[in-house]
């Protein structure tokens, strides 16, 4: 139950109050935009801004042809097509085709370095560099990172670090610029691995924090490095995730990360060489550094697709993914520039209709917005006042009352828009008048889990249910939490199969916990059980407010429940409700069956959420009351209804689905609670 003011539980328990409900929108998707395409695209690229100022976009591009000469570009106008491509040579001698990274030793002093792979003379391979100490301007040979690697390395950098690839693992070195190397620190717990395809890294210089992408063995792993310590975290399976091997026709290749504020993008080329075959660049953003979602695919089309490179344009609040010839871009919710806020955000709307239902399977909202002369027509249209309307963007619908305090609300939890269009012709207003409306449907956390499936099957091993609850949440941009012990237990061996959705992924393991969830006003998925659920019960009909009420009785779901796990770790049990049994007449079987239960206690927790499930399902009850912003799902309410329809020592229940109802041309504004028994 969400906390309330006095005054607004006073108005929301009585017909008759003033209705204060608006709604917002938020564009919180990271959408890319192609800012540029031309075909051609090979050589392998890295960017970063640095060093710009007004009339100066400060975008600096390096590059390895396939002669081996080193190129560089600096991009001031970002809309400029020639600019993007204007290579000069820096230096000969690379690997051809080989790997190449930029880094902002020193964003301030506008200090650059280029490292690339080269033959060192000798027979075997090198990482070199070159400095600039002026932004770009003039560049000079530095000394070399590292000589005699037996194979030809993969490198990234940024800030003072450099990495490389030695002996199938990640090895980083740094330096000041023109100051001699640190010795070698190896990511011992990544590798040694096969079949390296790259690597990326990007540097939070705010916690002193590099992260950190590897490809290899068909795999993109992450992990951060502390710059101030040197430890090494992770490595952590960011695609296609799971802990199981791939199929020898699947590979990911060419990693380029970058940080933004508190959000980590890594890119990649994901190519299969089977049947049907496809090579398609991506990227995907991580919030926690450990679960990873949100994949798009990027339009970046090319001859030979080689890395996407990553840079942040901070003062623009724009994040560009580019290859050679082509290059797209990502405006950052909420980033520097007012421009950003106001293509993110359409706020304050009014709403003439609301509809809202919400159950355990998920939820629904309608939401109808007056549109006087067309001001929001072309939801989703570039430049208008309804940019931010699109499909996944973030629907906000705060509803309450007018109370001597003001306009006292209570946000609904985020819901995503799956369609929004304009209504022409409609006479809606009291007095007459053709306004039209702009209508806007929405889904809950639940219908966005629904929208996502593995592109092939994934598999983790003993993994607990929260971080798996976590894992397949970040898929779609959501988050999990939960403090019950519960979802702390390990799974020994959980799969998602390539035709299964993340929510049904979902609902099974919170039968492995036992339990159930509701969705917080931050979006974030929030694991509960119903056992351990009591929350202070809310009163509903002490001030007769029930305009209409159903109250009986239901037939529960199973009167013995038989649960069996895996069989060799002793999860199994039984339980036997016989008073349901015996009032009934009947016995009811139910067999429940997962071997994701792993011992005694999952196996008992399951049984016991069957339990309360059937108990639950013997009260069956409805009341329609004056919209009350403060329940939610699984709540406990005290029911007061007249005459003796309920006895006075059987009045809690549990809310199991709310529906809710605003119509300002008719004055209807309520809620409608379906309630079982607790």
């Amino acid at each position: 139950m969400r906390a309330i003011t006095p005054t607004l539980r006073a108005a929301a328990t009585r017909w008759g109050g003033r209705a204060a409900i608006t709604a917002e929108v938020q564009d919180r998707r990271t959408r890319w935009v192609l800012t540029r395409h031309t075909v051609g695209a090979s050589m392998g690229t890295d960017m970063a801004f640095c060093g710009g100022g007004l009339g100066d976009a400060g975008l600096h591009r390096v590059a390895v042809d396939a002669s081996g000469q080193v190129l560089y570009c600096r991009v001031r106008d970002l809309a400029a097509p020639a600019e993007w491509t204007a290579w000069a040579v820096l230096a000969s001698g690379a690997c051809p085709g080989g790997d190449v990274a930029l880094a902002v030793v020193d964003g301030a002093a506008r200090h650059l370095r280029l490292c690339y792979a080269a033959p060192d003379g000798a027979g075997g391979y090198a990482v070199r560099c070159l400095e600039s100490a002026d932004g770009g301007a003039h560049w000079s040979a530095g000394p070399d990172v590292v000589r005699s690697l037996a194979v030809r390395p993969w490198v990234a950098a940024d800030g003072a670090m450099a990495l490389y690839t030695h002996d199938g693992r990640v090895v980083a070195r740094s330096a000041s610029l023109g100051g001699s190397w640190s010795a070698e620190n190896v990511w011992a717990a990544a590798g040694p691995h096969d079949g390296l395809a790259g690597i990326g890294a990007a540097l939070d210089a705010a916690a002193c924090v590099l992260h950190l992408a590897v490809a290899a063995e068909g795999k993109v792993r992450g992990g951060t490095l502390d710059t101030a310590s040197g430890t090494w975290t992770g490595p952590t399976n960011i695609a296609p995730g799971g802990d199981g091997l791939v199929t020898g026709a699947s590979m990911v290749a060419e990693p380029a990360v970058e940080v933004v504020g508190g959000r980590c993008f890594v890119s990649w080329i994901d190519r299969f060489d089977g049947s049907p075959a496809w090579v398609q660049p991506v990227v995907a953003v991580t919030s926690d550094g450990v679960h990873y979602g949100e994949e798009v695919a990027l339009a970046l089309g090319a001859e030979t697709h080689r890395r996407v490179a990553l840079a942040h344009c901070v003062d623009g609040g724009v994040i560009y993914a580019a290859n050679e010839r082509c290059a797209a871009c990502h405006v950052v919710y909420g980033g520097a520039t007012a421009e950003g806020t106001t293509r993110h955000v359409l706020a304050d709307l009014p709403v003439a209709r609301y509809r809202r239902a919400t159950a355990e399977m998920g939820g629904r909202v309608r939401v109808e917005v007056p549109n006087p002369s067309g001001v929001y027509d072309g939801p989703g249209r570039g430049g208008s006042p309804a940019e931010p309307v699109r499909p996944l963007s973030t629907l906000i619908v705060r509803r309450g009352y007018i109370t001597p305090l003001g306009a006292e609300v209570v946000a609904l939890e985020p819901h995503y828009i799956v369609s929004a269009r304009t209504v022409q012709g409609m006479r809606t207003h009291p007095t007459g008048g053709d306004i039209g409306r702009m209508v806007i449907d929405a889904v809950d956390g639940w219908g966005l889990l629904g929208l996502w499936r593995p592109q092939e099957s994934l598999t983790w091993e003993g993994a607990t249910i929260a971080w798996l609850l976590g894992e397949l949440c970040a898929r779609v941009g959501l988050r999990f939490r939960s403090d019950d012990p519960a979802y702390h237990r390990p799974v020994p061996r959980f799969t998602v199969t390539a035709t299964t959705t993340a929510s049904e992924a979902c609902r099974r393991l919170l039968r492995l916990a036992g339990g159930m969830v509701r969705f917080e006003g931050d979006g974030a998925m929030r694991g509960l059980t119903l056992l351990g659920h009591a929350p202070e019960p809310s009163d509903v009909g002490r001030s007769g407010e029930i305009a209409v009420g159903a109250f009986g009785v239901g037939l529960p779901e199973g009167t013995s429940f038989r649960v069996y796990g895996h069989p060799a770790a002793g999860a199994t049990t039984a339980g036997e409700v016989s008073y349901l049994s015996m009032d009934l007449g009947l016995r009811m079987h139910v067999h429940h069956t997962d071997y994701g239960l792993a011992d005694a206690g999952m196996a008992a927790a399951a049984r016991d959420d069957l339990w309360l499930r059937a108990h639950m399902a013997q009260r069956s009850e409805r009341v329609t009351i004056p919209l009350r912003p403060e329940l939610e799902m699984w709540d406990r309410i005290r029911l007061y209804p007249s005459g003796a329809a309920i006895l006075p020592g059987d009045r809690e229940r549990r809310l199991i689905a709310i529906a809710e109802e605003w119509d300002a041309a008719r004055g209807r504004y309520l809620s409608r609670l379906s309630l079982g028994g607790v």
